[in-house]
């Protein structure tokens, strides 16, 4: 158990010590709980970053995104989304520049290990 206490002196009239009086409160319980509440809050400050990258990301790029994650080349994205190539390439760079990765696995790496099971 952790304890707060606190300890004072008792005066007499004269201004003498007559004694010393202490109080003790268990702060165990309030200690484990703020603990607990700091790891959530690092939790959620580590996931924020990548959600905020991500927000910035138009429609598309989230569409195109999606699909690298599931390991479409950019063929099978152009074909899936009726673009051609050169549009996806385009959109691939922006996602990856935005993402602030440097390759495809990379992005699609941070996307899977930030993706959210809703």
């Amino acid at each position: 158990r952790i304890f707060n206490t606190v300890k004072f002196p008792i005066h007499g009239s004269s201004g003498d010590v007559l004694g010393v009086c202490g109080i003790s409160i268990d702060i165990t319980d309030t200690l484990r709980d703020q603990d607990e509440q700091e790891v959530q809050r690092l939790r959620d400050i580590s996931a924020k970053p990548f959600e905020r990258l991500f927000a910035t990301l138009t429609d598309q790029e989230v569409r195109i995104a999606q699909l690298l994650s599931l390991g479409y080349s950019d063929k099978e994205i152009a074909e899936t989304m009726n673009l051609t190539a050169d549009t996806v390439r385009h959109h691939v760079s922006h996602v990856l520049k935005k993402l602030r990765k440097r390759s495809r696995t990379q992005a699609v790496i941070e996307i899977l290990r930030n993706r959210r099971d809703d």
